[in-house]
């Protein structure tokens, strides 16, 4: 049986993942901890919805003017709220804070329009988003790696091999296994990636009560994410060396050490 290796992209100055949720990501030399990220007008992608247990794991975000950009942050399940524009800004997480970015929703955005651009600083910012593209890039290849365990590679040709449904299947096990390299990755590098809630004040609601949810119900859903998104990262790790996956690889960056404090709160 013939094996192939992960692509090399550890030297690469850029890397940018394909049509619809295209994206660029620059890196600098002597610049670990700062990327630049550019969105094409045309462009579906948006950064995850996560949030850093740690000071000073949170990002630093200066947004260049021209691009239209819709910044969302939430610090409760009602204290929300969105800022959006063209004319560029600074933002600063902080530690509990969810948010996500993306060209901005209420607009159209043909062809031509300027790029949204965004300079990120956070430690192992390089590290992490240098794996994140590349796994994504190289994603069809984990079934024919010499890291994936051969039950693994037999599964997925004999799914192929199925009448109608062997395609569709095999690309939805496909993107089971990318989730669960991502969150391998993203528990590295203590960035807590949104993996759901528990709606409680929704069941609140739904019960024909007029009030808004009590506060503990509030603190409920909203501690309910840190534990789903703890839960899935876990069990990301229990199916790692199943799958044959890793937290990072050489290929694609050659530092190993995790930032500071991570491995205390993702673990």
């Amino acid at each position: 049986m013939a094996f192939t290796s992960r692509t090399i992209t550890r030297g690469e100055t850029s890397l940018t993942l394909p049509e619809p949720g295209a994206v660029t990501l620059s890196f600098f030399e002597n610049g670990h901890s700062v990327i630049k990220i550019t969105v094409p007008p045309t462009s579906t992608w948006k950064m995850n919805y996560h949030w850093h247990k740690l000071p000073d794991l949170c990002e630093r975000i200066d947004f260049l003017p021209g691009g239209d950009v819709e910044l969302y942050r939430s610090l409760g399940v009602y204290r929300n709220s969105t800022i959006s524009g063209r004319a560029g800004m600074h933002w600063q997480n902080r530690p509990g804070e969810r948010c996500t970015w993306f060209l901005n929703s209420h607009r159209d955005h043909p062809a031509g329009s300027p790029d949204l651009e965004a300079f990120v600083q956070s430690p192992g910012n390089e590290e992490m988003w240098r794996n994140v593209v590349s796994c994504i890039l190289d994603n069809d290849l984990w079934p024919e790696l010499r890291t994936t365990p051969l039950l693994c590679r037999l599964w997925i040709r004999l799914v192929k091999m199925l009448p109608v449904v062997g395609t569709g299947l095999s690309s939805r096990i496909m993107r089971v296994v990318l989730w669960v390299q991502l969150l391998l990755i993203y528990k590295r590098h203590g960035y807590w990636v949104w993996c759901g809630h528990i709606p409680i004040c929704k069941l609140w609601k739904i019960s024909l009560r007029p009030d808004l949810p009590p506060q503990w119900a509030q603190d409920a859903q909203w501690k309910s994410a840190d534990l789903l998104t703890k839960l899935s990262m876990n069990f990301a790790v229990l199916l790692s060396p199943i799958l044959g996956l890793q937290d990072g690889y050489l290929e694609y960056y050659n530092a190993t050490t995790q930032p500071a404090g991570v491995k205390d709160i993702a673990s």
